[in-house]
């Protein structure tokens, strides 16, 4: 049982850690801060706490910097990622392209692929979409559900010209094909 204890006791202290660095605890903690740094003399003086924050300035300056630098860092984070994943769609391949233009003119997150579509494993090897489930189809043709990865249907649903000869080849093919 004493061993358990380790575990949870980490588990703990991760969950804390986790909850400090939540965008909603940096955010409060950046206002808290700037109030207490940056309000006027007379507001502490009214409320009788003029020694109580002047005991505690340099924690306080700490918390403002410690929280400002990581709101930064995660805003630098997120900005890099979005770059990043943006270069993904950009990059891909023709075949690619137009397998997730179905994704497009279906106005759907998942959609089925054969077992033996290069284009599909190459999505999945990238992250862009992941296996969902068995779909339907018949015996000789199975067909796999691919589930697209929220941040890829973003890209994709806000941004068509990253597929744009792909998605209306691909929306003419599916048209002559009768499967819209």
């Amino acid at each position: 049982m004493g061993n358990n204890k380790i575990p949870d006791a980490l588990k703990d202290i991760v969950g804390y850690i986790n909850f400090l660095f939540h965008p909603e605890v940096l955010t409060s903690a950046f206002v808290f801060s700037s109030l207490l740094l940056f309000l006027p003399l007379e507001v502490y003086q009214y409320m009788g706490v003029n020694d109580f924050i002047a005991s505690i300035k340099l924690w306080i300056v700490m918390l403002w910097f410690l929280s400002i630098s990581i709101i930064i860092a995660k805003f630098i984070v997120r900005k890099k990622e979005k770059f990043s994943h943006r270069n993904i769609i950009r990059n891909l391949g023709s075949d690619e392209k137009r397998l997730l233009a179905k994704y497009i003119i279906y106005n759907r997150t998942t959609v089925s692929f054969g077992f033996s579509e290069d284009a599909i494993n190459r999505l999945v090897a990238l992250e862009v979409v992941s296996f969902s489930s068995l779909g339907g189809g018949t015996p000789l043709n199975y067909g796999v559900n691919y589930f697209i990865q929220p941040w890829a249907w973003k890209i994709i649903k806000n941004d068509h010209e990253l597929l744009a000869p792909e998605l209306r080849e691909t929306y003419e093919e599916l048209k002559r094909q009768n499967k819209m």
